[in-house]
């Protein structure tokens, strides 16, 4: 983390940064002077986000949820670990933009799974666009919906955290093997689709999800 912040500052919209694992990890081992550091670090970074409010960096795309969602879940969990009202209000000002881009569609690939466009193009062996349902950074907003469950003991968040990191399970496969993305539409530009990808790349982050989530 203090390689993190020495190359990045405090405003780099990093995805799963270890708040309640890091600190943990470091009070166990007694090593509070770090801990302290960490602390220190992840309010200038909740300073950056909580200023920044729903002004969201842009480096792919003007609406990205695997931007938004990470910050709301930092926000969530520094709240988790200090108990100051500031964090969790401001994670629930994001809370409406981290849900905007999910339905509650009744098919296992679209239900409460966050509308991907891009993934296959970049981390897939086909390359093309098309909306991925699921790729595995959707399981962000699982991270969020658990933490949110924590912070406010509102349990149907926690049931749609478990909805999202089990439908994602359908990117690994029986035999052991895995796709990075599901291309959901039939058709794109009109070349057959509705095929999961067969690279496997980083499907696993899923599996990560699902056994924090329902631990």
């Amino acid at each position: 983390m203090q390689a993190l912040y020495h190359h990045t500052g405090y405003g780099f919209y990093c995805i799963d940064i270890p708040v309640t694992s890091g600190l943990k990890a470091l009070k166990e081992a007694g090593l509070m002077t770090e801990y302290n550091d960490l602390l220190i670090d992840f309010s200038k970074t909740a300073e950056v986000f909580m200023t920044n409010g729903l002004n969201f960096p842009k480096p792919e795309v003007n609406f990205e949820q695997s931007i938004i969602a990470p910050a709301t879940q930092f926000l969530l969990e520094f709240y988790l670990q200090t108990k100051d009202k500031q964090y969790l209000k401001a994670a629930e000002n994001m809370m409406p933009a981290v849900e905007n881009p999910c339905g509650n569609q009744p098919d296992y690939r679209l239900n409460e799974i966050p509308i991907r466009h891009w993934d296959c193009y970049w981390f897939g062996k086909r390359q093309v666009f098309g909306d991925t349902f699921p790729h595995y950074w959707s399981t962000i907003n699982a991270n969020v919906y658990h933490y949110y469950a924590l912070a406010t003991g509102k349990e149907k968040y926690q049931k749609m955290a478990e909805q999202i990191v089990r439908n994602n399970l359908c990117n690994v496969f029986e035999d052991g093997t895995g796709s990075c993305a599901f291309v959901y539409p039939k058709r794109i530009n009109g070349e057959k689709a509705h095929f999961a990808d067969a690279f496997a790349n980083d499907q696993d982050w899923a599996l990560d999800a699902y056994l924090m989530i329902n631990k």
